[in-house]
């Protein structure tokens, strides 16, 4: 089993280095990832925050046993080029999971089985 820490948004106070702070402290602490989200705006934190967290993590490691960093986002359902696009400005970041939010709420059943059977974004196509 692994063991991940949800950092959630506290508003204005969440920034950039704040997110980096927690995964490394997590890090340290023998978790295992780290799932931040962004401050203000959409939940998914822009890709130079995830280069600076993942580049804080590795300058104050204490290990290297792989420590996983994890982020929900939307990506479009009818349009695999534009969903592929968006990934992929992740790719280099130290990201090692994409999850897609299908919330049910915004959703129905058959909306939710439909996206799946859509697959993933693959980059590495």
């Amino acid at each position: 089993m692994h063991y991940g820490i949800y950092t959630p948004n506290f508003g204005a106070e969440t920034t950039p280095r704040l997110l980096a702070d927690l995964a490394a402290e997590a890090e340290e602490t023998g978790w295992d990832g780290a799932f931040p989200l962004n401050a203000g705006g959409p939940i998914t934190p822009p890709s130079d925050t995830l280069r600076d967290i993942r580049s804080y993590i590795e300058e104050h490691r204490q290990n290297q046993v792989p420590f996983d960093l994890v982020i929900m986002g939307t990506t479009p359902e009818n349009d695999p080029k534009a969903a592929r696009k968006k990934v992929a400005g992740y790719a280099g970041t130290g990201l090692t999971w994409w999850l897609e939010s299908v919330y049910r709420w915004r959703n129905s059943i058959e909306g939710i089985r439909q996206r799946i059977r859509q697959g993933p974004p693959r980059i590495d196509l």
